[in-house]
């Protein structure tokens, strides 16, 4: 299956994916690639990585699960002191289902973040570096470390298994790293690396902003 991409010229990544097919055949590296078919100066194909999740889903997923976590705790100790005091208090105004995911939200979490440091979100041209890199420092703490960690061993059917998996993460987030670092790529926010949790393996998805045009 194949993606078409509009408004957007692949050449650039057609061209990056020879070049890790070399890289690959030198250094005898695994590296994953995907085929990029270059239709006109703004549109192309790309192929479509079967079984993969972006990691900005599993972060989203774990930021709304502790979200309703929780939104249940606070339920439960508010029935819990209501039934332990005779008299009759008025309730605290329940959180629609709605209001639960829209704060558990990482887009919001970051909007919150940015505002405690009096930085308004929709003037970019004019955030302070250092208050960013400080909300970013802030998010990234309370992110949990086992996110993948969890994700892998949920794909495995035995222990084994597991730790095969695990290794083969660590190799590929090695050699992603290089790679990525050697060729200057830029734009790597969570949704442009993808994990296929049954192959333990990452994919560098998106190479538009290579060789350090980011700068």
């Amino acid at each position: 299956a194949f993606l078409l991409k509009g408004r957007e010229d692949v050449h650039l990544d057609a061209r990056v994916m020879q070049l890790l097919e070399c890289v690959g055949w030198a250094t005898k590296a695994s590296i994953n690639r995907y085929a990029v078919l270059p239709l006109s100066r703004s549109s192309g194909l790309i192929e479509w990585v079967p079984r993969t999740t972006p990691l900005f889903t599993l972060y989203e997923r774990c930021q709304k699960n502790r979200r309703l976590t929780k939104a249940i705790g606070i339920r439960q100790k508010r029935l819990s002191d209501e039934a332990s005091t005779s008299k009759k208090k008025r309730s605290p105004r329940k959180q629609k289902g709605e209001e639960i995911e829209r704060d558990s939200a990482p887009s919001h979490l970051w909007r919150l973040a940015l505002s405690r440091r009096n930085i308004d979100p929709s003037k970019r041209n004019e955030w302070d570096l250092s208050k960013v890199r400080s909300a970013y420092d802030e998010l990234a703490a309370e992110a949990p470390s086992e996110l993948v960690d969890r994700a892998l061993a949920r794909a495995q059917s035995s222990c084994s298994d597991y730790v095969r998996a695990r290794r083969t993460y660590a190799e590929s987030l090695g050699t992603s790293c290089v790679v990525a670092h050697a060729l200057g790529l830029g734009d790597r926010h969570l949704d442009n690396v993808l994990l296929d949790a049954s192959s333990a393996k990452l994919w560098d998805v998106d190479w538009g902003v290579c060789f350090d045009a980011g700068h």
